[in-house]
């Protein structure tokens, strides 16, 4: 399989990943964007527009200001909060309008400044780039499993998809492939996934056993860890 730029990061991710490949992918878009807004890009006039505008969630918050460019996110936070100031003292007013009770009849179309801060509350710049980035790696699995038969093979070798990724290439699949193809894939992915999560089960049970007095002297094998995994798996999330 000749690899292009666009495919590179997901035929790593299949050839590399401990776990999910997804999960793999996900990370490093996350990693690689929070390097980027705290790199010169705070600086760029077009970004600091859509991050004045949108901000960013928590978790984003967060990782940026770990980075230790408090000057950097400082210049971020000072105009994000001038646009909300300046939307805040232009729109106020508006939110008075319409209904005047909670039975009354009025207009339901709501107000300028609500739709503003709503898309501040429920939005992250970071989240909408890793998201857009994200979302094309999946179409470009569907592309590879289609046009390259090597890359299956990858697939195979892999360590199953948490469940959150393994429900999002079986829902994205149906509706952007082939019915050949992708029932190719069901037949592929489908067991695998099965053999993986009975592995795991098995483990957890071990685990399970392994706190009776009874089998206390008996080996862990791979159950020590069962537990983390298996929530690795149900949620896609590391437990630190």
């Amino acid at each position: 399989m000749k690899d292009k730029l666009y495919t590179i990061p997901v035929t790593e991710a299949f050839t590399e990943a401990e776990g999910c490949p997804l999960c793999a992918i996900h990370d490093k878009l996350d990693k690689e964007s929070v390097d980027y807004m705290m790199g010169p890009s705070y600086m760029e006039g077009d970004i600091r527009m859509e991050t004045n505008k949108v901000g960013f969630c928590e978790e984003h918050y967060l990782k940026m200001y770990h980075m230790k460019n408090r000057l950097g996110l400082a210049l971020m936070c000072d105009t994000h909060l001038q646009e909300i100031v300046k939307q805040l003292e232009k729109g106020a007013d508006s939110l008075k309008e319409g209904k005047k009770g909670l039975f009354s009849k009025g207009s339901k179309e709501k107000p300028e400044i609500l739709s503003f801060l709503n898309n501040i509350s429920d939005n992250c710049y970071i989240c909408n780039r890793i998201k857009d980035s994200f979302d094309r790696y999946v179409d470009t699995i569907f592309f590879l499993w289609s046009k390259e038969p090597s890359f299956k093979e990858l697939v195979k070798k892999c360590d199953g998809f948490c469940f959150q990724h393994f429900v999002l290439l079986l829902d994205r699949g149906k509706e952007l492939m082939s019915k050949e193809s992708y029932s190719d894939m069901v037949d592929t992915l489908v067991p695998e996934q099965i053999r993986v999560l009975k592995e795991l089960e098995k483990d957890v049970a071990w685990f399970i056993d392994k706190n009776d007095y009874r089998h206390k002297d008996e080996p862990w094998g791979n159950a020590k860890d069962s537990v983390e995994r298996t929530l690795k798996m149900m949620t896609g999330s590391k437990v630190e």
